[in-house]
């Protein structure tokens, strides 16, 4: 093969990453996204519903508990209960000071625009090597705060990596040879395949498809309160009606 014939092998080749990248790029986002819808749903629902959860599970639990007192094979059902009441209390005290920013419509555009713009820049698939770790702590950091819609750190982040973008060359900018360039195209095909079976997976999730289905969050929410408040009460009157009697 002549010069002139490899020269435009490798330019082919380039244009072919270039949009592999590209896909890669527009793929991630759309995991991004799909993991935001779910994070923002799980920080409200335990914001308005997880002091209310919490009561149910400690009667739920007084209730079996009364139970196994009176028959000791409900002893299953009491450490099952035992069990989600204290899981529950170390995710309320795990995510208490989780918060995620009301923004806008306009402000939630600004939000996304960035974060499209800004994983481009730091991808870790998307740099030399070199910078392959720098990149993804910023990685990292970018998804956090898009996740909690904090529109100030995004735009922080996109700043700052617009004015330091030769510190993260891209990594089709550095590859010459044609060995490179092949590897990266492979690296790349893997890892567009395993994101499209990410979204695959998260789009089909049970929690995903519930919440998917709902046209009003605030609806769904007083709705659900509504719920769990008369659950709440019935249990309480359960558990007076059998101290009243002396138990079961």
């Amino acid at each position: 093969m002549t010069k002139p014939d490899i020269n435009i092998a490798l330019d082919g080749l380039r244009t072919g990453i270039m949009l592999l990248e590209t896909e890669l790029s527009v793929l991630e986002n759309r995991r991004s996204d799909l993991h935001k819808t779910l994070n923002t749903f799980r920080v409200r629902y335990n914001a308005e519903l997880g002091m209310l959860l919490g009561e149910i599970l400690r009667l739920r639990l007084e209730q079996f508990r009364k139970l196994r007192d009176s028959n000791p094979d409900r002893e299953d059902d009491f450490r099952d209960a035992e069990s989600d009441y204290r899981k529950h209390k170390e995710t309320m005290r795990e995510t208490r000071d989780e918060v995620v920013h009301e923004l806008s419509k306009s402000r939630d555009r600004e939000l996304q625009q960035k974060f499209h713009k800004a994983s481009k820049l730091c991808h870790p698939d998307l740099v030399d090597e070199s910078q392959k770790a720098r990149a993804t702590e910023i990685f990292m950091d970018l998804n956090n705060a898009y996740y909690y819609n904090n529109l100030d750190r995004v735009s922080a982040i996109l700043e700052m990596l617009e004015k330091s973008r030769h510190g993260l060359a891209g990594k089709s900018e550095g590859l010459s040879t044609r060995e490179l360039l092949e590897m990266h195209e492979t690296r790349l095909r893997i890892d567009i395949a395993k994101l499209k079976e990410d979204i695959a997976g998260i789009s089909s999730s049970t929690s995903y498809r519930l919440i998917s289905e709902i046209e009003d969050w605030d609806e769904y929410f007083a709705d659900l309160k509504r719920k769990m408040e008369y659950e709440r009460d019935e249990l309480e009157k359960s558990l007076t009606k059998t101290d009243g009697e002396g138990g079961l």
